[in-house]
């Protein structure tokens, strides 16, 4: 027979998790440069804030764009001058131009590092989301402490 399990207990364990994940997350902001397709992802949020426009569609919803576009947004960073609005059909050509534009963005102010942490931070939200929507669906298929260890596994993937 099993004992009794307290059940705030695994909530307390995936708030925890939640905290020590994005902590680790942020944690990073200081020592690793942009990746490839950050620069593209804020000029997009960006150009959907200042202008209302969507102009470097590639495969991506716009909400984690402007997501990550707000903090940058708040803090006065605005988006540059559209370029010229390739055909659709020219695929890459539209990404290179998301990503000088963004790295205009990034660069233009001389402050590449409080441009770049303001728009990781928009990002986090979407960690702690998928946690705890691990956390739901596996408790509910399993039970709460083997989604508390879905979640963790989730939050250990390196990705």
């Amino acid at each position: 027979m099993r004992p009794p399990v307290n059940a705030r207990s695994p909530l307390v364990a995936l708030a925890v998790l939640v905290l020590i994940s994005v902590a680790v997350v942020a944690d990073t902001y200081r020592y690793l440069s942009h990746t490839w397709d950050e620069p593209s992802h804020l000029a997009n949020g960006l150009l959907l804030l200042d202008r209302g426009v969507y102009y470097f569609v590639h495969q991506h919803p716009p909400l984690p764009r402007l997501a990550m576009a707000v903090g940058p947004y708040l803090a006065g960073e605005h988006a540059m001058d559209p370029p010229t609005v390739l055909p659709i059909s020219d695929f890459w050509g539209r990404m290179i131009q998301g990503y000088d534009e963004g790295r205009r963005i990034l660069y233009h102010a001389g402050a590449y590092d409080r441009v770049l942490t303001l728009a990781r931070v928009g990002i986090l939200p979407f960690l702690g989301i998928a946690l705890v929507a691990t956390y739901v669906w596996t408790s509910r298929l399993i039970d709460p402490w083997t989604g508390v260890l879905a979640a963790f596994f989730l939050a250990a993937t390196p990705t």
